[in-house]
């Protein structure tokens, strides 16, 4: 026999020959299955991550939706000049820092906090954060405190005493905000105590007697 004009013989297989070529497919497929698997978990596990990244999504309001929110949950009117209303540093959740009148007519600057939506599953941390500041406040130490939301709001529903869940209202010229727009985030406002950040307080003045005092354990 001859393929393409070359002598083409076959030749009989032996049985560890049989048994050798049977092994290395065998580890071939089994290489190719666990392939498979792993890429398979890996994808798994990129749409876990790509879930629970959803879930914790950042809100992203500008500060023209914030007026609209603060008035509506908290009754807080913001003054119309843009001075009045700042994006603070945050992590994971928003903070925008308003000046205007609160509910009661009182001038006064306050935090609006837009908190990432994984808070909507410990809604009670929250509150309890709500009530550990007001009984700080009721020991007479400075700190800030959770402002109530308004009866519409309440009546309205979807608020407890002091924490709403809202949809951001609509913002036309942000795409991302108007993305979000149909979410909910839990929402809180705190008055505003101005002061430094401690990554910017000088390590010294960490030392004094006045920061020592501060830290000191009650008692001491």
């Amino acid at each position: 026999m001859a393929v393409c004009g070359a002598p083409f013989r076959l030749h009989a297989v032996s049985p560890v020959q049989a048994t050798t070529v049977s092994g290395a497919l065998a580890h071939a497929q089994g290489v190719h299955e666990a392939l498979v698997e792993r890429e398979s978990r890996r994808a798994a596990r990129s749409q876990s991550r790509m879930a629970a990244e959803e879930e914790w999504r950042r809100p992203r309001a500008s500060v023209a939706q914030a007026r609209p929110l603060a008035h509506e949950v908290f009754g807080f009117s913001a003054a119309a000049d843009p001075s009045a209303a700042q994006q603070l540093v945050s992590y994971d959740d928003q903070n925008v820092l308003l000046q205007g009148q609160d509910a009661q007519g009182s001038h006064c600057r306050v935090v609006l906090k837009i908190h990432n939506r994984a808070s909507l599953a410990c809604l009670d941390q929250l509150e309890a954060q709500n009530e550990a500041m007001l009984l700080i406040q009721r020991a007479g130490i400075p700190c800030s405190n959770p402002v109530r939301c308004c009866d519409a709001a309440v009546a309205r529903g979807g608020c407890s005493a002091h924490v709403a869940v809202r949809p951001l209202p609509p913002a036309a010229q942000d795409a991302q905000a108007e993305l979000q727009h149909s979410e909910e985030f839990p929402v809180r406002m705190l008055t505003y105590i101005p002061g430094d950040l401690l990554r910017d307080v000088p390590l010294v003045s960490r030392r004094g007697p006045a920061f020592r005092a501060a830290s000191a354990p009650p008692g001491t």
